[in-house]
């Protein structure tokens, strides 16, 4: 039954999503996009458009999601003024290193400014072999972005054109499991009077300090399920930002827990955390199988 329901939910969602229907969330005339996959692997990505066709990028997706996240910041602006960074996996900075990679492919003008806190390439090398293969693309390429490198420390806060992002976070290189999304940055974004939070990949760990740090100041409107609605945040953290919406960084196989066996065939928690949000009481759940504007 609970499948069953699950199923509905998503076809519900997919039909509203389908014909264009919006929640009015952001009287200013702000624009919050969560687009797809390109490539139909797991990535996160958002862009804000401000009031006044600022643009501001989180993270960004896969190198293979560059093209298509030009094209949506360029129909706004040729610009982007601020890049945020969860965290060092390719699924998450891949788009931007992506660009310098592949110079010619670049549509975007300028970015003014990059975003982030890594922990030291070697820290990494050493607590997360399975990245291993990757690590030194992401430092590298990272290198050469060309914009102006600002590194976040935990209190940071910054305003743009009326949308402010808040850093609640540093990693910490005492936590050695799960390492690479432990060290996920979470951010905090208020638009008018409304939150969103953006916890990249945090896994246990982070999820339960922060818990313990904040606690019902973590409250938010609106967040973005770590490590693509599986295997990430624990419940308890939810239940403190106990959103309104939800939005699943997930493609459909991952959303249908499905490895090519069909439906609930894989090894995934995305089940799970469906509850969880079901009996939190989350309105709204949506799901990145293509591109979500909020308005």
């Amino acid at each position: 039954m609970k499948a069953f329901l699950a199923s509905l939910c998503f076809i519900v969602l997919a039909f509203c999503l389908l014909h264009g229907e919006e929640l009015p969330l952001f009287p200013n005339g702000e624009t919050v996009i969560f687009p797809k996959s390109a490539t139909n692997s797991q990535m996160a990505s958002a862009v804000i458009i401000t009031k006044n066709h600022k643009v501001i990028v989180f993270d960004g997706g896969t190198p293979g999601d560059s093209a298509h996240l030009q094209e949506m910041i360029t129909s706004y602006s040729d610009a982007v003024d601020y890049w945020f960074i969860t965290h060092p996996h390719l699924d998450h900075c891949g788009a931007l290193i992506g660009l310098f990679e592949n110079p010619a492919s670049m549509k975007i003008q300028k970015i003014h400014n990059v975003l982030y806190s890594f922990p030291p390439e070697e820290w990494l090398l050493e607590n997360e072999s399975w990245t291993n293969a990757v690590t030194g693309r992401v430092y590298a390429g990272m290198r050469k972005v060309q914009a102006k490198h600002v590194i976040l420390e935990k209190g940071n806060s910054f305003v743009i054109d009326g949308v402010r992002v808040e850093i609640l976070n540093s990693f910490n290189l005492n936590i050695r499991n799960n390492p690479g999304n432990n060290a996920s940055i979470v951010f905090s974004v208020s638009i008018g009077d409304k939150r969103l939070i953006f916890p990249g990949d945090i896994g246990t760990e982070v999820s339960d300090n922060l818990v313990a740090e904040y606690g019902d100041a973590l409250k938010a409107d609106l967040v973005l399920l770590s490590h693509h609605g599986q295997n990430g945040a624990e419940k308890s953290f939810y239940e403190k930002v106990n959103p309104t919406i939800a939005v699943w960084p997930t493609p459909q196989w991952l959303w249908d827990n499905d490895n090519g066996g069909g439906p609930g065939s894989g090894p995934w928690k995305t089940n799970f955390v469906k509850c969880w949000l079901q009996e939190i009481g989350v309105k709204k759940q949506y799901v990145n199988t293509q591109d979500i504007f909020l308005k």
